[in-house]
């Protein structure tokens, strides 16, 4: 069921249990100026939210956001054999499945008349994960960058979100920590993401952040916008 955030953002929210824990799933949904739309890290294909979907709009454009999340992807190429599937050149390694159209950043920037921003992070290239941001909402859209896990949770779930660095707060796991192999680089992309207008963040994990986006973004990756100064 499609929840909508802003006139032109939807979300498509789902279970997605890992070691015992429901982690939750969400598919980031903007329809762009044309009325087609824009999939941004597909959920399992259900028909029940693409019939929503497409009598709204045409799919366009199926974002693999990063090496980690490309599961469903396909499976919502099979419907909509018209729409453009992006990703990281090397999601074909990692699922040899996936038909992609490869592009770079800039060339991402251009199909969608400026409508979306799309912003490489890097330095590190295991998760080699694309940031956006739709500007008529103000939005964020994230992935496995940051985690927002607020709830109240007891046992193995809150043990484990403690031991994981995401337990009730907003920022990156100990797993985007260690993924992080060029701080500079990191750096870098951190800080073109803070150069844009955005006021809502989605994430994949945990819940939405409906405002107080730029604040929660500074505070979480603090000690890698600060400029690396050379030793």
């Amino acid at each position: 069921m499609l929840r909508q955030l802003a006139s032109s953002l939807w979300v498509d929210e789902v279970s997605f249990r890992m070691i015992g824990i429901d982690f939750g799933n969400r598919m980031t949904c903007v329809q762009l100026s044309d009325g087609s739309f824009w999939l941004h890290s597909p959920t399992k294909y259900n028909r029940s939210t693409h019939d929503q979907i497409t009598a709204l709009g045409p799919v366009r454009y199926l974002v693999t956001p990063s090496l980690m999340h490309n599961l469903f992807i396909m499976s919502w190429k099979k419907r909509d054999k018209d729409a453009r599937v992006l990703a990281p050149a090397k999601a074909k390694k990692v699922a040899a499945d996936i038909s992609l159209d490869g592009m770079s950043a800039q060339e991402i920037n251009q199909l969608h008349n400026g409508e979306i921003s799309c912003i490489p992070i890097e330095g590190m290239p295991l998760l080699q994960e694309y940031a956006f941001v739709h500007h008529a909402s103000k939005t964020l859209i994230l992935t496995d960058l940051a985690f927002n896990f607020q709830g109240h949770l007891s046992g193995w779930p809150k043990l484990f979100l403690i031991l994981y660095g995401a337990h009730r707060k907003f920022g990156p796991t100990i797993t985007i920590r260690t993924l992080v192999k060029d701080k500079q680089a990191f750096g870098e992309s951190m800080r073109l993401v803070m150069s844009h207008d955005f006021d809502r963040i989605i994430v994949s994990h945990g819940e939405v952040l409906d405002s107080g986006g730029k604040a929660a973004m500074e505070k979480a990756f603090k000690k890698y916008l600060a400029p690396v100064t050379p030793e």
